[in-house]
Order: C-alpha cells, then sequence, then structure tokens
C-alpha cells in the first residue's frame, strides 16, 4: 500500500497494493488511474499534517540534532583539516557507514529515543479491551514512549468476535482520520470510484474520529458531512498540540456541553481559544522550539545544500502552523478539486516521491519538482545509526 514516512519525509507509491510508474505522476492527473490520485492525496495530506505537528516536528529536529552531533564527532582521514560546513553532513554519514571510524558515544541511544517517539506518536496501536468501559467511552491506557511509559486517553470501540479494543489518541488516531476524509472528498469531487474493506481497521481507526463524533455529540451523529468537517478540524488543531489526546478529549467535551453547536468557522475559533485557554495549545512553541533551530551551532555544520533543504522545511513548518492558526478550517472543505491540491503543492512544496520505477525517487509530479534532499538525509542516518539501509 501507498505510505508517507515520518522518520525520513517521503511519499513512496512503490509498495505493494497500490503502486505507481513515474510516467503516472509526472503529468498528474492526466492518464492517471483514479487509485493513483487518491493514494497520493491521502500521503501528501500526511506531509501537510507533518508540517503542522508539534509531536512530529519535534522529533525530526531531535533527530537533525543527532545527525549534526554524528557529522561533528565522526573521525576520518583529513576530517581536521576540513572547516565546518565544508563536508556535507550527508557525505559525513556516508563515510562513518563505510566504516571509516566514527566516533558516536551516546549517539545511537539518542537517536533510538527519538525513534521511539515517531513510533509512539505516528503508528496506529490498537490493543485488546477486557475493562468495564463500553464503546465510545474514553479511558486511559499506557502507551510506549522514547525511553519510558507515559499515560494517554484512548477510545473504547467494538471489535470482531463481540469483544473490545482500545485505540489511543496518538498523532497517528488524528492523521489518519483526517487523510481518509480528505481522500473521500477528493475522490467524490472528482468522480472517482471510491471502496475500502469493511474492517474494524477502517470504522474505528482510519474513520475514529466521526465515529467519535457522532456517538459523542447528538447534534453531529445524523449529519455526515457537518461531523467529518468538524472532524478535520478537531484532528488538525489536536496535532498542533503538545498533548493531542488532552486537547481532542476538551474539545469533545466542550461540544457535549454546548446546546447549539455554532458554523465551521465561528466553531473552529471557539476550539481554538479553548485550547489556549487550558494551556493545551502554544503557538509560541513552534517559535522556541522550531524555529529556533535556526539559531543553532547546526547552521555551521551543514553546507549550503543541506541548510536549505532543512531550513526550508522549517519554515514551511512555521508556514503551515501560522496558516492553521490564522484559519483552521482550511483543509475542512468537503470539495476537494485537483486545483485545490496543486495549490497545497505550490505553497507547500513536494517531499522525496518514489515510484516503482524510481526507487531513488521522481524528479516531478504534477510539473512540479521533488525535494528529496532531506530524505536522503534522513536516510543516511538511519542507516548509520541502526545498520539498516532504508528502502
Amino acid at each position: 500500500m501507498a505510505s508517507f514516512a515520518w522518520e525520513d519525509l517521503c511519499i513512496r507509491l512503490n509498495d505493494e497494493g497500490q503502486k505507481a510508474r513515474m510516467s503516472q505522476l509526472v503529468k498528474m492527473p492526466v492518464n492517471t488511474p483514479p487509485a493513483v490520485q487518491v493514494a497520493f492525496v491521502h500521503e501528501y495530506v500526511h506531509y501537510l499534517q507533518f508540517t503542522a505537528s508539534l509531536p512530529a516536528s519535534r522529533a525530526l529536529i531531535g533527530v537533525l540534532g543527532v545527525a549534526i552531533d554524528c557529522a561533528a564527532q565522526t573521525k576520518f582521514p583529513g576530517a581536521e583539516e576540513a572547516a565546518p560546513g565544508s563536508l556535507p553532513v550527508g557525505e559525513t554519514l556516508r563515510l562513518a557507514a563505510t566504516g571509516s571510524g566514527a566516533a558516536f558515544g551516546e549517539l545511537p541511544a539518542t537517536y533510538a529515543m527519538f525513534d521511539g517517539q515517531l513510533t509512539a506518536h505516528l503508528q496506529l496501536t490498537p490493543q485488546c479491551y477486557g475493562g468495564d468501559a463500553m464503546p465510545g467511552e474514553f479511558v486511559k491506557c499506557s502507551a510506549p514512549s522514547a525511553n519510558s511509559e507515559h499515560w494517554l486517553w484512548a477510545i473504547v470501540t467494538p471489535c470482531t468476535g463481540g469483544g473490545k479494543a482500545l485505540w489511543p489518541l496518538n498523532v497517528a488516531f488524528f492523521t489518519e482520520s483526517m487523510a481518509r476524509t480528505i481522500d473521500r472528498w477528493f475522490a467524490h469531487t472528482n468522480k472517482h470510484p471510491y471502496k475500502r474493506p469493511a474492517h474494524v481497521w477502517e470504522k474505528y481507526g482510519y474513520n475514529g474520529v466521526p465515529w467519535i463524533l457522532a456517538r459523542a455529540c447528538p447534534q453531529l451523529a445524523k449529519d455526515t458531512e457537518r461531523r467529518r468537517r468538524v472532524g478535520v478540524v478537531m484532528s488538525e488543531l489536536a496535532v498542533l498540540s503538545s498533548t493531542p489526546d488532552q486537547s481532542f478529549k476538551s474539545m469533545v467535551d466542550y461540544l457535549g456541553a454546548i446546546k447549539t453547536i455554532p458554523r465551521l468557522n465561528r466553531l473552529a475559533c471557539d476550539l481554538k481559544e479553548l485550547l489556549e485557554y487550558k494551556g493545551l495549545l502554544d503557538f509560541s512553541l513552534y517559535q522556541t522550539e522550531i524555529l529556533g533551530f535556526h539559531q543553532t551551532n547546526a547552521a555551521l555544520l551543514m553546507d549550503d545544500d543541506e541548510r536549505k533543504a532543512v531550513f526550508g522545511h522549517i519554515n514551511r513548518v512555521c508556514e503551515g502552523v501560522t496558516k492553521t492558526r490564522h484559519d483552521p478550517t482550511w483543509l475542512a472543505k468537503s470539495k476537494v478539486e485537483w486545483t485545490s491540491v496543486e495549490g497545497w503543492m505550490d505553497e507547500f512544496s513536494l517531499p522525496a516521491v518514489l515510484a516503482t520505477d524510481a526507487c531513488q525517487g521522481v524528479q516531478q509530479v504534477a510539473g512540479r519538482t521533488c525535494s528529496p534532499e532531506l530524505f536522503r538525509l534522513l536516510k543516511h542516518l538511519r542507516r548509520v545509526m541502526t545498520g539498516v539501509e532504508a528502502c
């Protein structure tokens, strides 16, 4: 199936299940099968979400910090004479990966910590549940974190065989539900066939947010389209928060307490103000933690191309956050034309995209140039730190 890899910022359309050839992507949507278009839109929405997710951006900045430290500690012939920034971090990592005598100290463990953060936040991880809570109720569960365990809210759902399942409300729960809703809108707008398998993952995982809202908010129970649009706004605000589960539950509790749910624009502003008032949404964190990476010594240890790739992405993160801050409904449009997707690509660019006949990455999608530089840097870092070649 198609996928977006958060750990290396890459859209993969070369996996089993949904494959695409380079010729189908270059001039998309011309001569591109509907299934490929829908798959690409779904994965591109994940890329957009990455640019507006505090947990994901924190993890990325952490991994990039590891890359810089790794390069700074790498020892090989000629390294002492090299001026800072004259040898790309990616090239340094390639030398290290070939056994050039790197001295990494505690860096592999640090990388594993951030890799664990990505795993904890960005994978759907349902669990069997044998407690007393009924489907639709929130309970707290233990979830693996970077180097320990922490508690977060989860939702109880039915499960096959009459049992019950527990879905942790992590970043992936919201991003998958949001991307599924938008790819559905895209398919319907463009009259593409849209069929999804009827199983618990589809109903409670990929459509988990609308399912929760149907049970928790009587005013939205019978209005499917409005429920989905509200769900996209709530999901987007949740992943902006450093604690998506707490933010989402606070928003659900708020909807259940008010007598009348206002129009979407007013509701989005009310929910944003609610989270800010509760201290769950702090836009200054993006300035201090994400944009602040500009002011670190990292810039001195990267060459011009790497600085352009890394800081270009960081700037897109801040642009995405600013856009959502000013209009949390910008992705909650139930009519998604291909021109909408083109507008997103023009504004936020394209990450690396792999196809079946371009496993190193295609150069263009829909006439727009891909930017694989950050993908290559993260790929080499993973190889150095884990010994596993990323495909």
